[in-house]
């Protein structure tokens, strides 16, 4: 960590002394940072993000924070230390290293941080960021994360995800990579923080345990494992191993995954390798056959229809189309 970065961040500011001489909450912010909404207290987006589209701070210590709400996604980041905060009556802990989404619209409160402790705010200007666009940033279109997002409640209130990133080297170096940027304000900061975010993005989906509001049923959690299994094996994987692995009988565990999914066992690894097609397509210059024996595929023609279903043009033109669109 940059010694005035780390100065910045850990020695008291004004606030802070305030609230650690009263014990209690002060309001840091003018009235123009809150909507005219009487009933909670909201943030609006304008104040925050005026001169940029993606905003950092850090989270002021030693007094409870209360129930807020927001127009606009928010991150938290636990640089270091804990916090516990409180989402819709849920008791949730953030460790070293952890990453909190909060959808626009999310309620919540953070308990008295100590001396040690160190949350990290970020913050998104433009109001169609939201869960839902974050999960378009995820460079390898995981079958599991894109489970889970649908499982989320449709109610803004509601919508948040916890991920455990705290052994996760690439998430460390990618937070401290943005707070720097940020922080010594390093030419053109706004636009590498903002290539950061699907990077970031992408490793949290990838490679890290995540939690939401709502507890998985029992054939949700079947289904997760399933897709689990399909990306650990990049689908190389019967629906007879799966059975076996997981103690089901094939036929059983075919039902149960129809059930929950609406798509047979054998349409799943089939969406996960279209998905898989994509992302090489768009990032990676491999020529299609060498593509096709990646995700386990040798007939062209079945391919290539399978592709169009799912995307509505043949992988040559999807590529060309795509790569014209970003140049």
């Amino acid at each position: 960590m940059h010694p005035i970065i780390e100065e910045y961040l850990y020695t008291p500011n004004a606030i802070e002394k305030q609230q650690l001489s009263k014990g209690e909450f002060v309001f840091d912010l003018p009235q123009a940072s809150l909507s005219q909404n009487k009933n909670q207290m909201t943030f609006t987006k304008d104040y925050f993000l005026n001169k940029h589209p993606i905003y950092l701070s850090k989270h002021n210590r030693f007094a409870p924070y209360p129930t807020h709400t927001h127009e606009f996604l928010e991150m938290n980041y636990m640089l270091s230390g804990k916090c516990y905060q409180n989402i819709n009556g849920k008791r949730i802990l953030l460790d070293t290293g952890s990453v909190l989404l909060l959808d626009k619209g999310s309620s919540h409160s953070i308990e008295a941080l100590g001396k040690n402790d160190c949350l990290i705010n970020v913050i998104f200007k433009n109001p169609n960021q939201n869960l839902s666009w974050l999960s378009t940033l995820n460079q390898k279109n995981s079958l599991v994360f894109e489970f889970l997002m649908n499982q989320l409640p449709s109610r803004a209130s509601h919508r948040y995800l916890l991920f455990n990133s705290g052994q996760n080297e690439h998430v460390q170096e990618i937070m401290q990579r943005m707070i720097h940027t940020y922080f010594l304000e390093q030419e053109l900061a706004d636009t590498m923080i903002s290539l950061y975010i699907p990077i970031l993005i992408t490793e949290l989906v990838a490679n890290v345990p995540f939690s939401g509001p709502e507890k998985l049923s029992q054939e949700q959690d079947l289904l997760l494992k399933v897709l689990n299994k399909i990306e650990e094996t990049n689908g190389e994987i019967t629906l007879k191993e799966l059975a076996k692995q997981l103690n089901y009988h094939p036929n059983y565990l075919s039902g149960k995954i129809k059930q929950v999914s609406q798509l047979s066992f054998g349409e799943l690894i089939t969406d996960y390798r279209m998905k898989r097609a994509q992302f090489l397509l768009l990032n990676t210059a491999e020529p299609i056959e060498e593509i096709m024996q990646t995700i386990g595929l040798n007939n062209k023609t079945h391919f290539y229809q399978k592709f169009k279903a799912a995307y509505q043009a043949n992988p040559a033109q999807y590529r060309k189309i795509h790569l014209q669109q970003g140049s």
